[in-house]
């Protein structure tokens, strides 16, 4: 009782967790891709982005785990209003927590802001994770879908910077070189396509990792039980 117990809240774990880097959401899903593109051009920006995100998603998607709790019998096209109200809404109060952040950008990411009441993250959880668990846990998966976004659009916002503009931050840094089509468009998709196909291979390698070590322990305890004597469990 006790392993299976432990093993259903392991594989629970995993199930949440995954979204930082085994499902990242730029990275390997590629749920939330445009903002990253296109305007996390540098760390200031992927930094606002990444503020609207978490106050935009965290309250939607606890709003859809607690309305598939306790309103189970609304239909299903209200459900998407619902959300779309809720993540409209607190994009208001995530303006101007990103202002706080980083009061300069917030012309410079343009429409992709509001966007993100929007984002892939938040329907695609909300649909399918409130309606199994507990709010708790969607929230705890949100968070690190949320966590996942973070790392990856500040990664290539911070790259962005440092090799197109020299900056970090906006402080400047001792790098001559400089790659200007970075900061375009097309610069962002041709860097995120090398980090996402570095992070798939890393994927890879981990899956295979996993299923060696999942093999090496069944032959071990294959060999174990092998081993026992044959007379066990016999009176002498």
């Amino acid at each position: 009782m006790e392993n299976s117990s432990r093993k259903l809240i392991l594989l629970r774990g995993y199930q949440i967790f995954s979204g930082i880097f085994l499902r990242n959401p730029i990275l390997i899903t590629g749920l939330v891709l445009a903002p990253a593109v296109v305007a996390a051009y540098s760390l200031p920006n992927a930094a606002a982005l990444s503020v609207v995100l978490w106050i935009v998603t965290l309250p939607t998607i606890l709003l859809a785990s607690l309305l598939s709790r306790f309103a189970p019998g609304l239909p299903r096209a209200v459900l998407p209003v619902c959300y779309v109200l809720c993540s409209a809404v607190m994009l208001v109060p995530s303006y101007f927590a990103a202002r706080l952040v980083a009061p300069a950008v917030l012309d410079a990411i343009g429409i992709y802001g509001p966007l993100l009441a929007f984002n892939s993250i938040l329907f695609s959880r909300a649909k399918h994770y409130p309606r199994r668990k507990k709010p708790l846990w969607a929230v705890l998966d949100a968070a690190c879908y949320c966590l996942g976004f973070t790392l990856a659009i500040c990664l290539v916002g911070a790259l962005r910077e440092i090799l197109g503009s020299g900056t970090l931050w906006g402080v400047p840094v001792s790098w001559d070189f400089r790659l200007n089509g970075l900061l375009m468009p097309f610069g962002g998709c041709i860097l995120v396509g090398m980090l996402s196909a570095l992070c798939r291979r890393l994927v890879d390698e981990l899956r295979r990792l996993r299923a060696w070590l999942r093999r090496l322990t069944a032959r071990l305890a294959e060999k174990k039980k092998n081993q026992l004597p044959q007379s066990f469990g016999k009176g002498e």
